[in-house]
């Protein structure tokens, strides 16, 4: 082997070496970057999962407050729905009373009602002298049914229940209104622009603010 070909070899070995360093350099950098990318792959997949579990968290949080809140109200739907039937129930039996009955209780009021118009008036007189005005009549007004099945005669067991308690003069002013109202049950006083409603309706509406917290302690606790 000449100097030449010495030389050739020599450089075609050392270029092979040279080649065989850079590959395995380029392998242990494409080791490396793959190693970090799967470093960073798997914590992106970290993050993303726990990300996911948070979000999932979150969501049955919110989706267990939403049935909680349904429930309650449905709960309190259902104890509205109760307590409306338990008035509706008291109010009915009282509008279907037997007729005697009915018509006495409608007399209790409007003896109530007439009464206390009367202190109410008394009160007034001592206060203004003549400048109060005399009632020229008690109107009492009854639904449509109630005003031909019992009006009149509500109107003379009224008048017989308040002989001795006031003026006879002021029982003669008790009358049947020619007038009715839309009104499922009770009765309504009118003296001048003044009127005392002893409706059903408004009664058990006074009832009801009055006695429905009792009533929820009689049904749910």
């Amino acid at each position: 082997m000449n100097g030449i070909e010495k030389i050739t070899e020599k450089i075609l070995a050392e270029a092979k070496a040279a080649e065989q360093a850079a590959l395995e350099q380029a392998a242990e950098k494409a080791a490396d970057i793959l190693a970090d990318g799967e470093e960073k792959a798997e914590a992106i997949r970290e993050r993303i999962e726990e990300k996911a579990a948070r979000e999932g968290e979150s969501i049955v949080s919110r989706a267990k407050s939403a049935a909680a809140m349904n429930r309650r109200s449905i709960d309190l739907a259902v104890r509205g729905e109760l307590i409306d039937e338990v008035f509706e129930q008291a109010f009915t039996q009282i509008a279907e009373l037997p007729t005697e009955e009915y018509r006495a209780m409608l007399c209790r009021m409007l003896c109530d009602a007439v009464l206390e118009q009367q202190r109410t008036a008394e009160e007034s007189r001592a206060l203004h002298g003549d400048e109060v005005e005399m009632v020229e009549a008690y109107e009492v007004v009854l639904n449509d049914a109630d005003h031909y099945a019992i009006g009149q005669s509500l109107v003379d067991e009224t008048r017989r229940a308040l002989q001795g308690r006031i003026d006879p003069l002021e029982v003669r002013k008790l009358v049947l209104s020619s007038k009715t109202a839309k009104m499922r049950g009770g009765v309504i006083l009118r003296y001048g622009d003044v009127e005392t409603n002893c409706s059903l309706e408004t009664i058990f509406a006074q009832t009801r603010a009055a006695r429905e917290a009792e009533v929820c302690r009689i049904l749910f606790d």
